[in-house]
């Protein structure tokens, strides 16, 4: 009988403290990843603020899709599953109430940016106009997929930095290939981290645009 392999275990502390010892070599990765992933969702829906209140309902729908494990233990997260996910999982409405506590956003703003994102066909008002629901043309499928697929690339270099400091065995390709695996979990809690960083950005700026 084989002993019990033996893991490493890296408390949040130990991730702060590696931070401080390493801020000038780290925190480049971190920007670099922050200016990809900003980059391309301004490109996208034309505006930091406008392209964080989507973040919310990205955010509401990974959260839905990965309480389904609550029933099945075996429920397929990854990205090559999201899109039949999303056709099939009942869309968690979003209120404009929610979305202002959670970016900083001023409420009107966010009403006035919803009322356009739902022009665009982005966001889906509820029949009993009690909130809103995320939304997909079937066009942007392909470059969905392709834009996440660059994103989990670039997270996954930030995160071996990490990994290389604690002298963990992950290369690249492997932390790329566990995010793309369990898509929703993962991407749930980098859009939660995403949402508090620019919240805090919005109300010192008031103007992240």
């Amino acid at each position: 009988m084989q002993p019990l392999q033996k893991f490493q275990e890296i408390l949040p502390q130990d991730i702060v403290q590696l931070l401080k010892e390493n801020y000038t070599t780290l925190m480049p990765a971190f920007y670099g990843m922050q200016s990809s992933f900003l980059s391309d969702v301004y490109k996208r829906y034309k505006g930091i603020e406008t392209a964080n209140i989507i973040l919310c309902f990205a955010r509401s729908m990974h959260l839905e899709i990965i309480r389904q494990r609550e029933k099945n233990l075996n429920f397929n997260v990854s990205l090559e599953n999201f899109w039949d996910n999303f056709g099939k999982i009942t869309k968690p409405k979003v209120k404009i109430v929610s979305i202002t506590q959670d970016t900083g956003i001023p409420k009107e703003t966010v009403r006035r940016k919803v009322k356009n994102l739902l022009n665009l066909g982005f966001l889906l008002e509820n029949s009993d106009s009690k909130g809103y629901a995320w939304n997909f043309l079937p066009k942007e499928k392909n470059l969905y997929f392709n834009y996440m697929s660059d994103q989990t690339k670039t997270l996954a270099k930030f995160v071996s930095n990490f990994a290389n400091r604690f002298n963990l065995n992950l290369n690249t390709k492997i932390i790329e290939k566990e995010i793309q695996s369990q898509f929703s979990f993962y991407w749930y809690h980098f859009l939660s981290c995403e949402l508090e960083w620019l919240k805090m950005w919005q109300l010192k700026l008031k103007d992240n645009d």
